[in-house]
């Protein structure tokens, strides 16, 4: 009883009245127990799995399971409960019945029905950040939600790879056309109506909000299940609130309206009604008085058993201290937690405390109040579902690593199907043949893709126009300033405009300066060159390796002018030294594949220096090898930088190891097999497909915290 029940009843009995106290247990023999289990997390496994088995054991008992800090682990405790108790509940359409209840609710804005309501009504208003957006389309509660699903949840990847951060409703509308166009017509009309319906007062914006969501097709066309029928009474209750909100608040401006709401909303507890679970899962309070056919109270820690006091600070100790206050005084809490504890022990046949050994790498000890009860082993840890299957099985281990060989003719990626073939062969395969993606991160700005694609295109425009080295030369400070402007300009609107309407507007400005600055370093380091004329720019060729048609497409060559030409690759990132090309697996493979493809091409006319140029914001640089100091004397010469010291051998080189890789990937070679350093495997976003973290145990710490 509450102190303020305690001191009525001893008035009443001051005052003459007969007060007699019915105990709500029943008479029982009870045997209790306790257990020390290594963690807290253990703990309630432990506690899942003793009524699991009782459960089984005796369908029609009734199992209790008493946690002393419910509230603050609620979430852990109901996935544990869901992974041990019923882990079909995870599958699709999975419907039934969890055998366990929990007496704890949670915010009625926490509830998925409700949840998606209030985000779809965001949504009418203002933008929603990518992620909530495409939870929001991708919702259950949406019409034929169960056979749109899959296309619907492609959006996300859509928008992240177009580099939003935020989705207004006319971008959710327009996505919906391409995937679901009767459900975008919907949306559309049911815009259309909110713009137009006056709201001002609450009521009129209670009334507003169940238009506007029954226009979009909420809460779906399939049938609710008993929880989430009654979320939608409750959600009709919390706008009929809302709407009482009137009388103080005759008006409402859409943002006020609409936090008022979702306060409301997180303010509300939701704890939809049960049925016969046989396992509940209770708060202290909750379970105190409750008879059980076996009872498991967990929590009970020599920290949090008695409770620590925490007196009100904005009342006066003293006073707190004689009216018995909770949390007041040590003696109180004792005396409160000891009556608990003995409650408890004959509230069941059966009884188990348990406290944890340890939580969080503090080391804890069980209460003094269980001590006396006789200690029982640990329980070995549950295994989960996922472990019940595959120890359950026999399975064969087979080593596979060769894809089917692909089809003679031409080999998808091009250049890049080598260049991961060389760093890893099943991300080679991956990639270019299964077509598997990384997901894709959100950035701000533009990508690293549109940054590259518009400095190379910036790249092309100018050479277009100058043609040679000399032209370059002859050009004055100003003419070369406005020649970079013009092909700055020129190349901008290559992104198109959407893209450019969902980027700050200073970003545009930004770009240009970052591409001005880029191609002046740039052109800087080009006129001390020996003289030069521009071949080709951004030509395409071909170049058979084992069978197989690798299509190139080379960003320039030079015709130089004392004879042969140069290759030049443009990179808008850090690119390795020449002397660490020459690997046993190549780290260079796209300029070996130019300059084989030019000499098969060409045979006669001698490739006399391949380099890369490095487009950074630090400055610009060419990183390649020439064949003599007269072909570029800013690169490393092939007598001290490639293998036999001669451009020959380093032609023989290349031939013979990117061969190798196209014979590599003609059979089907596809091993788990990264290169060690530099390991391309951060840069992959595959390892969901490859499992190599999984097969070298990188993450062997973390296999058992399920």
């Amino acid at each position: 009883l509450t102190p303020q029940q305690e001191r009525m009843l001893a008035a009443l009995r001051a005052a003459g009245r007969n007060v007699q106290r019915l105990e709500s247990l029943p008479d029982l023999d009870a045997k209790a127990s306790r257990i020390v289990a290594a963690t807290s997390r253990d703990e309630i496994a432990a506690a899942l799995d003793w009524a699991r088995r009782h459960a089984f054991a005796r369908p029609e008992a009734r199992i209790g399971i008493v946690v002393e800090d419910l509230a603050a682990r609620r979430d852990e405790i109901v996935a544990l409960a869901e992974d041990l108790l019923c882990p079909g509940a995870i599958l699709p359409g999975a419907a039934a019945i969890p055998p366990f209840e929990i007496s704890l609710g949670i915010a009625l804005a926490e509830v998925p029905l409700v949840g998606t309501a209030l985000e779809r009504i965001t949504l009418a208003e203002s933008a929603l950040r990518v992620g909530t957006a495409a939870a929001v389309l991708r919702s259950p509660y949406l019409p034929a939600a169960d056979a749109a699903w899959a296309r619907r949840a492609r959006v996300e990847r859509a928008w992240l790879e177009e580099g939003r951060r935020e989705v207004t409703l006319s971008d959710a509308i327009a996505t919906l056309q391409r995937d679901s166009p009767e459900l975008a017509a919907r949306w559309r009309d049911g815009r259309s109506a909110w713009r137009d319906a006056r709201r001002s007062t609450p009521r009129e914006w209670a009334d507003g909000w169940r238009g506007w969501l029954v226009a979009t097709g909420w809460p779906g066309s399939r049938p609710l299940d008993s929880g989430e029928y009654q979320a939608r009474e409750a959600w009709e209750r919390l706008l009929a609130e809302f709407a009482s909100l009137g009388a103080v608040a005759p008006r409402l401006a859409p943002a006020r309206a609409l936090a008022a709401l979702r306060s409301l909303a997180a303010e509300t507890l939701f704890q939809p009604e049960g049925g016969s679970a046989p396992i509940q899962i209770l708060g202290v309070l909750e379970g105190t008085g409750l008879a059980f056919d076996a009872l498991w109270v967990a929590g009970l820690t020599a920290d949090r058993w008695p409770a620590a006091l925490k007196p009100n600070p904005l009342l006066p100790l003293a006073w707190q201290r004689q009216r018995n206050v909770p949390r007041a005084t040590a003696r109180r809490e004792r005396e409160y937690a000891e009556d608990l504890t003995a409650r408890f022990a004959r509230a069941a046949p059966e009884v188990v405390f348990s406290s944890a050994a340890n939580h969080d790498d503090h080391a804890l000890s069980p209460s003094a109040l269980i001590l006396p009860y006789p200690e029982q082993a640990a329980p070995a840890r549950p295994r989960v579902w996922a472990r019940e299957i595959a120890h359950g099985v026999t399975l064969d281990k087979t080593a596979d690593h060769r894809a089917p060989p692909p089809a003679a003719g031409r080999a998808p990626g091009g250049v890049r199907f080598i260049a991961a073939q060389s760093d890893c062969p099943f991300q080679a395969v991956a990639r270019f043949r299964l077509r598997a993606e990384p997901w894709p991160a959100p950035y701000a700005g533009l990508s690293a893709r549109e940054h590259g694609m518009l400095a190379h295109a910036a790249m092309a425009t100018f050479w277009s126009v100058a043609g040679d080295q000399a032209s370059l030369v002859a050009l004055s400070e100003e003419a070369l300033t406005e020649r970079i402007a013009t092909a700055v300009d020129h190349v901008l609107p290559l992104l198109p405009a959407p893209r450019w309407r969902t980027l700050p507007w200073l970003l545009r400005e930004g770009e240009a300066r970052r591409l001005a600055a880029l191609l002046r370093a740039w052109l800087a380091v080009e006129r001390v060159r020996p003289p030069f004329t521009v071949q080709a720019i951004e030509s395409q060729t071909s170049l058979k390796l084992a069978g197989l048609e690798f299509r190139l497409r080379r960003d320039r060559i030079d015709a130089l002018a004392d004879g042969g030409v140069a290759i030049l690759d443009y990179k808008t990132g850090q690119v390795e030294r020449p002397r660490r090309w020459f690997d046993e697996r190549p780290r260079a493979s796209q300029l070996g594949l130019y300059t084989l493809a030019q000499r098969a091409a060409q045979p006669t006319l001698a490739v006399r220096a391949v380099a890369y140029a490095e487009l950074r914001a630090e400055g610009a640089a060419a990183v390649g090898v020439a064949a003599d100091e007269h072909a570029w004397p800013g690169l490393e010469s092939a007598a001290a930088a490639v293998p036999g010291g001669t451009w020959v051998g380093l032609e023989t080189w290349w031939r013979t190891r990117l061969a190798a890789l196209a014979g590599e990937v003609a059979a089907g070679h596809a091993m788990v097999a990264p290169r060690t350093k530099p390991s391309p495997c951060p840069n992959c976003g595959l390892q969901a497909l490859c499992r190599i973290e999984s097969a070298r145990g990188f993450n062997r710490g973390e296999a058992d915290d399920e």
